[in-house]
């Protein structure tokens, strides 16, 4: 079962915490420049098994080759469950999907139940919060770097996506 989740990561960095004495307001630095990548996420907790790609615009189409890459995943003989929330895109009637996968849409306003939201999450404080990039074409570099280092670390997948209830 695999849990399939988006997000954009960009030049506008986002705030995440600072350290700073009580009742003061620390300044921080922003970039208002914008230019961002799209990063397409699946995560099976239970293996620690993650598929995912790097493009520039969340699409129907980058949705197909998601889960075509997902079904390639899949060992010879199984069938993979994706889990997703219900963003218009997945119920596109462009969306093709391959025989080796079903779809399972989320209940609306549940991210509680997307591991793989923890797990983007995780990767945005860790990685990107405080950075600054030069272009677009940087962002795009640069989540691809941590993305493919992320897969390649099993027991960080299953330790940022622990759902007792997705043990199949």
């Amino acid at each position: 079962m695999f849990f399939q989740d988006e997000a954009g990561i960009g030049r506008k960095r986002m705030l995440a915490g600072v350290k700073a004495r009580k009742r003061t307001r620390p300044r921080i630095v922003r970039d208002h420049r914008c230019g961002y990548a799209c990063l397409f996420s699946a995560a099976f907790p239970e293996t620690g098994t993650a598929v995912g790609h790097v493009c520039a615009k969340a699409s129907t189409g980058e949705l197909k080759r998601h889960l075509r890459d997902i079904g390639e995943q899949t060992p010879a003989g199984k069938h993979a469950l994706v889990v997703l929330d219900g963003a218009g895109r997945r119920r596109s009637w462009d969306l093709v999907v391959p025989a080796s996968v079903s779809l399972l849409q989320l209940p609306p306003c549940s991210p509680e139940l997307n591991p793989v939201e923890t797990l983007v999450s995780v990767l945005k404080l860790r990685r990107f919060a405080y950075r600054e990039f030069g272009s677009a074409e940087h962002v795009r570099k640069t989540v691809e770097e941590v993305l493919n280092g992320f897969i390649a670390n099993k027991e960080d997948i299953m330790q940022a996506t622990p759902r007792n209830w997705a043990v199949l």
